[in-house]
């Protein structure tokens, strides 16, 4: 698997792209790299890209554990919003569990098809 990210703190947002084959230790990874960069703030939005992802191997209870590793910001009394591109139907089946699990958090989640309209949710150019 690749990955690779990039913080814009003037932006307010991180960039995560993911390539490759992907699997629940390599997302889980990608992410807990990410938070511990000390760069990154729990205040910012995420545009998370998928579209490069051409072996998906993730199950449930990956999912599921994204879903207990983003929690870990709830008590923080922040909102911040996560648009996630998924252009494959497995990939937009998998982020939209991911959205239905992260019901009820701080985190707003956007499930799009391209990086264009993940860039407009965020309100970038």
């Amino acid at each position: 698997m690749s990955f690779e990210y990039r913080i814009r703190p003037e932006q307010n947002v991180v960039f995560m792209r993911f390539a490759g084959k992907l699997d629940d230790t390599a997302l889980l990874a990608a992410f807990n790299q990410v938070y511990a960069d000390p760069e990154y703030s729990p205040v910012m939005n995420q545009c998370i890209d998928y579209s490069a992802v051409t072996d998906l191997s993730i199950t449930r209870l990956g999912v599921e554990r994204l879903v207990n590793l983003s929690e870990n910001f709830n008590c923080l009394d922040i909102k911040w919003t996560s648009s996630i591109v998924a252009p494959d139907d497995l990939m937009f089946g998998y982020a939209r569990m991911y959205q239905i699990l992260s019901d009820g958090s701080n985190e707003t989640i956007e499930v799009v098809r391209t990086l264009g309209a993940a860039l407009r949710i965020l309100v970038i150019d």
